[in-house]
């Protein structure tokens, strides 16, 4: 699924000290896409607001969602032994944060009586959960960080000879005058978004 861009044009145009050019304007487009996915990449979160369903194991009877901020959880299910199929679980508690509380499957009706008999049976075994996460709207800091990795990249010198530099914690090169840099992460901006990269469980794949 294609997420929306972290920030805007007009966002990396705020942070020029001068007008974007119709061709730098067109580029920052494709630049936004590259630096919103390195965020992304970085932090593993999706910050837009979206509902996503993942395959979790637990910790013990806990399992710690990993996109924040959870809004809702829309469903949980236990996976069965061939891993294609699930059965829907309904004794689990939300803490309103990331954390879900497994229970006991003895309320569960029609459940196998080997769940209730064998306690290392449900509490060993990976969950399906369906929930929706993110922010209605892209906190300041991450569109900060966003705009910014594509205004270096525009404000890249072009000066005839140049062939490298690095300014800070950034760097670019220069092939045959025309600026190779490429949108990244400074450690400033980890340290910026450091607050966002949440604790994860071991996730299997959908496929």
């Amino acid at each position: 699924m294609s997420l929306t861009p972290l920030a805007t044009v007009t966002d990396v145009a705020n942070r020029m000290p001068r007008a974007l050019t119709t061709a730098e304007q067109t580029r920052a487009t494709t630049l936004l896409v590259d630096a919103s996915s390195r965020i992304r990449a970085h932090c593993r979160q999706a910050f837009t607001q979206v509902q996503t369903t993942e395959i979790i194991a637990p910790v013990d009877n806990q399992i710690i969602l990993p996109q924040r901020p959870v809004i809702s959880v829309d469903a949980v299910a236990r996976v069965n032994a061939d891993g294609r199929s699930f059965m829907p679980y309904s004794v689990w508690t939300w803490d309103g944060k990331a954390t879900l509380m497994l229970g006991p499957p003895s309320a569960i009706v029609n459940a196998p009586a080997v769940w209730t008999d064998m306690d290392w049976f449900w509490r060993n075994v990976t969950y399906q959960v369906t929930y929706t996460h993110g922010y209605s709207v892209i906190p300041d800091d991450v569109v900060g960080v966003a705009a910014g990795m594509v205004a270096r990249v525009l404000m890249a010198p072009g000066s005839p000879g140049v062939i490298s530099e690095t300014i800070g914690g950034y760097a670019y090169r220069m092939a045959d005058g025309f600026p190779t840099a490429q949108v990244d992460l400074t450690s400033a901006d980890e340290k910026i978004l450091k607050s966002y990269c949440g604790r994860r469980n071991r996730t299997i794949e959908l496929r």
